[in-house]
């Protein structure tokens, strides 16, 4: 009796059981495998699925879905995790290749100082206030918002904010500045138990009020940008601001190195002056 055929549905029922259940990654990756059933069907062989398949199911996710192309290799990535799932248990004899896409790099975006302020302002003005502080959070911690509205004030120390619960599963300390120290003053439970609708809206009415609302990348997500881009600014080397940010690997950092070129001369000078 040869080996029972392994159906899509059943691989990736086994690989969400064994290796995404119960992980942050779980509800991400649970919508990339009922992507993939969707579009493959729950009983196609999981071995009968090669490259020119997934091709095809780029060109559904990119033309019928209007995905983005970071949303489609999430998607990619979780079927590619379930084939090494099945290929590490001999379930199938090999992989087929994922034909990841080139991400499309839009203009880096962040907020100056005197946007900052503008927007504080005009967030305070309207009585968005609680969002207004929320704003600068993010402006000085590089958080995804994600992250401030899971903060608990126990993760608040006299060194700095530890950051638990993250998208990369990778706990990390971000020192405050002031007043982000301030701002976290009395608070208890979620320091702020919102959400990315509830910023939103305020965001909103900050991006009208500025004249940006034809700008496409001013979004909330600008703010670590923001931060990301100052500290780069400012001299402090690439991966110390990839430790703060969280990022799995300094690579995703780099999109930022090109703003510290300023240093360069600074840094040829330190020869000049060893020579001198």
């Amino acid at each position: 009796m040869g080996k029972q055929p392994l159906s899509l549905k059943e691989a990736c029922d086994r690989c969400m059981l064994t290796v995404y259940r119960g992980t942050r990654a779980e509800v991400s990756a649970q919508a990339g495998v009922d992507g993939a059933i969707e579009f493959f069907s729950a009983d196609r062989e999981l071995a009968t699925i090669r490259t020119a398949d997934l091709d095809g199911y780029v060109h559904f996710m990119k033309h019928s879905k209007h995905y983005e192309p970071a949303s489609i290799n999430r998607r990619l990535g979780t079927l590619s995790r379930v084939f090494t799932f099945a290929e590490q248990r001999d379930l199938v004899n090999s992989r087929p290749h994922f034909p990841r896409q080139a991400k499309v790099q839009g203009r880096l975006r962040w907020l100056t100082r005197d946007e900052e302020c503008a927007m504080v302002w005009e967030l305070d003005n309207a009585g968005f206030r609680e969002q207004a502080g929320a704003l600068m959070v993010l402006a000085d911690t590089g958080l995804r918002p994600s992250e401030l509205w899971n903060l608990d004030a126990g993760d608040i120390g006299t060194v700095g904010i530890r950051v638990v619960k993250s998208k990369t599963d990778r706990p990390r300390l971000v020192p405050m500045t002031e007043r982000v120290r301030v701002m976290m003053e009395g608070r208890t439970g979620k320091v702020f138990p919102y959400s990315n609708n509830w910023f939103a809206k305020a965001w909103h009415l900050g991006r009208m009020k500025l004249g940006l609302l034809q700008d496409p990348e001013f979004v909330p997500y600008c703010l670590r940008h923001t931060f990301a881009s100052r500290l780069i600014q400012g001299g402090v080397p690439v991966d110390t601001v990839s430790r703060l940010l969280g990022h799995s690997n300094i690579q995703q950092t780099m999109q930022y190195a090109h703003l510290s070129e300023g240093n360069l001369a600074s840094a040829i000078n330190v020869l000049e002056h060893i020579r001198a």
